[in-house]
Formats: structure tokens, sequence, C-alpha cells
């Protein structure tokens, strides 16, 4: 063992360590007794469910935290890096061809992992209590139309990469960072468009909302806040899910609202139109756009950082790896800075949160029903079985959204 290599076993070690740490404060909130908020919405039977299903959840995902760091640090210490790339020469192909190769096998392992670890979260916990609705070809296609994405969007962008740091190099110099990270930049704005319109629909169904009293007061109260609705839709969560949702998504002409089918089922109108309220107010408070704008600042700080970090002989000797190259430089780099990038997630999910706040403000400021949010996010929680109480540690990190209680309290105060 290495010197280096005994530095990522501190480094990935004391991440697996924190990870542990901070499920296990989390774990330890949980208590037997019912919320007061909640009296009514949740009898003691159902609300211990919720605890037990807290604890699948969270041990499924320590599982496959410990297992991808753990086979993370054999790769390493075995050279299985090493032996992929050399696999990879083998062929004697370009950088190019050698580099798809080489990552492809890499996310390909990653994916049949993940692949693993859905399936046991989908037909074993979500069916265990009552959430799942998916099929196993449902499951399948909609794994292997993912990879398809992945794969097309994934390689396309890495052989740009590569003319830009490697076929290229002396046209770009030193601003190589700059022109990856604008064409990352325009990629993501492009995803923006295209996603809701020609992604989205290769895994749900989108149906317009039908013509009644919910479609109706929606628009009416649309018209009332001057928003225009490019499009109103439907999506049949039910086939995969009981749980219930909305979204928002797009921009201009690709700008939609998707209902979850499962919560038209199951919320009254003046529950849905402020749930509708809440999205619109994501749009009006230039959510989107802000969300988007700090993306592009994070990325950029990310193809900066990498620009200084290539072909680093320091980071291809830590990970075994006998010869250097671009390619390769692409997965290492990523596997070091991705818990530090991860870092930054602190500063997002917390101006995420603050969103949320802002946007249930709208809402009830719009729509007078602080009422109907509240029992909205009830309903949304115990039909989820939610964590209801989660230790601020895993808030902090983790939360893109504020725990319900707080929410509650917070919109008890704006009435």
């Amino acid at each position: 063992m290495n010197s280096i290599f005994f530095i990522l076993l501190i480094y990935f070690g004391s991440l697996l360590l924190f990870e542990f740490a901070k499920e296990k404060l989390n774990l330890n909130k949980i208590s037997s007794i019912v919320p007061e908020e909640f009296l009514g919405f949740y009898d003691k039977e159902k609300y211990e469910k919720a605890q037990t299903y807290l604890k699948d959840k969270t041990r499924l995902h320590l599982l496959k935290y410990g297992f991808l760091v753990s086979g993370l640090l054999w790769m390493i210490y075995c050279q299985g890096f090493n032996s992929l790339d050399l696999w990879s020469r083998q062929f004697n192909l370009n950088n190019i061809l050698t580099g798809l190769i080489f990552i492809g096998l890499l996310l390909l392992l990653l994916q049949l992992i993940n692949l693993l670890f859905s399936a046991i979260n989908t037909f074993v916990i979500e069916e265990k209590y009552g959430f799942n609705k998916t099929t196993l070809k449902i499951f399948i296609s909609n794994k292997l139309i993912g990879l398809f994405i992945i794969s097309l969007f994934g390689g396309g962008f890495f052989i740009v990469m590569m003319l830009i740091f490697d076929t290229y190099k002396e046209l770009f110099g030193g601003y190589a960072w700059v022109v990856a990270w604008l064409i990352r930049v325009a990629l993501e704005i492009l995803l923006f468009f295209i996603v809701p319109v020609f992604i989205l629909p290769l895994f749900n169904k989108f149906l317009p909302l039908e013509e009644g009293e919910l479609k109706n007061t929606i628009e009416s109260f649309a018209k009332k806040q001057n928003f225009h609705l490019q499009g109103l839709f439907t999506m049949n969560g039910s086939k995969r899910s009981t749980k219930a949702n909305a979204f928002f998504t797009g921009f201009g002409k690709s700008r939609r609202i998707v209902l979850f089918d499962t919560l038209i089922n199951n919320f009254t109108t003046d529950e849905l139109v402020v749930i509708l309220a809440h999205e619109i107010g994501h749009y009006k408070k230039k959510h989107i756009t802000q969300q988007l704008i700090l993306s592009i600042f994070v990325s950029g700080i990310g193809f900066f950082i990498f620009s200084r970090l290539l072909n680093n002989e320091t980071i291809f000797l830590a990970f075994n790896m006998e010869h250097i190259s671009i390619y390769a430089s692409f997965i290492l780099v990523l596997v070091l800075l991705f818990p530090l990038l991860n870092l930054l997630s602190i500063v997002t999910n917390s101006l995420s949160r603050k969103n949320e706040y802002e946007a249930d403000q709208y809402a009830i400021e719009n729509t007078g029903s602080g009422e109907a949010m509240i029992s909205s996010l009830k309903n949304l929680s115990v039909s989820s079985l939610a964590n209801l109480s989660p230790h601020p540690l895993k808030v902090l990190v983790d939360y893109t959204h504020p725990p319900v209680l707080q929410r509650i309290n917070a919109i008890r105060k704006m009435n």
C-alpha cells in the first residue's frame, strides 16, 4: 500500500463515515409519538409504518453507498482502472475511440450496480409498503431508454471534450476549459427545451388536462396571475407508484406544468389550485432562472479545477495507472472532485429550501388558501410516508425542500 493510496483511503473512508453518522443521527430522531399537527392524518399504526419505511430506505442507501466506496477503493488498490485502460488500448484505436471504450465500460459497470439497487428499492421496499406499481417490463424498458439517452448525450459530450482538450488543444490553449464550459452551458440550456417535449414522454404519457371544473378553475387563476399556460398536463405516474407529485419544467414554448394522475385523483380542487400556484410561484420568483445561473457558475468552477488537474501524474499514480491520458483524466478527476463538489450542494440546497418558502408565500398570497396548502402538504407527506422530523444535519446536506412541519409553521405565520 503506497502512501498516496493511504491518503485516498482516509479521504473516501472519511466520506463513508460521515454518511453513516449523518444517517444514524437521522434515524435517532425517530419518535413513536405522532406530531400534534398530524393527529387525524396519521394513526399510530401508519406512523410506525412510516418509521420502518425510513429505516428500510436508509439501510438500502447506506448499503449502496458503502458498496460504491468499497468498490472504488478495491478498483484503485487492485489496479482495476489500469486493467480496463490496458484492455481498451489493445485495439490500437485513436484516443477518442479508446476513451469511449474505457469510459463506456466504467459507466456500464456503474449502471449495473445502480440497476441492482434500483430493482431492490422498487420491487422489495416500495412493493413492501404498497407504493410500487411498476411492472418488470416497464422497469427494464425505462432503464434501457435511460441508458440510450445517457450514451447519446454523454458520448457526444465526451467526443466534444476530447476534441477541445486533446485533438485541438494547441488551438484553444489555456482557454480550453472556458470553451468546454460554454458548450456545457449551451447543452444545459438546450435540455431545458427538449427534455419536456422529447425525453420525458419516452417514460410517461402526458395528456392535456381534461375539460371540467378543475381545468376551468386553474385557467382562471393563471389568467389572474398573468401567467400564460403553455401546457397543463396530467402524467400517468400511477403506472409506477401510488405517490403523488407535481412539477414545473421547461422554458418558452416547452414550458409546462404537470400534475400526476395520483394527485388529481386524491386531492380537492382547492388543494390542486394552491399546489399549482406554488409551481407558478417558482416561475414568478425566477427560481428556475436562478438555479440555472447557479448551476452554470458551479460547473464553471468544476471545469476550471479540472483544467488544472488534467494529466496530473500524481493522480494517475494514486489510481495505479500506467498510462496518462486525457480520457482517463475525465474519470479520475471527477472521482476525486465529486465529493467536494457535492459540498456545494449544501449551498444549492439551502437556496432551494428558501425558494420553497417563497413559492409557498406566493401561493398563499394569491389564493388566500393557507389551509388548503397545509392540508395538501399533510396529504402528500402521509401518502408518501415522509419523515416528519429529520435531523438538522440531514436537512442541511440532503434536503431540497424544508421539512414539512417547518413549512406548515411558516405558512401559519403567513396567514
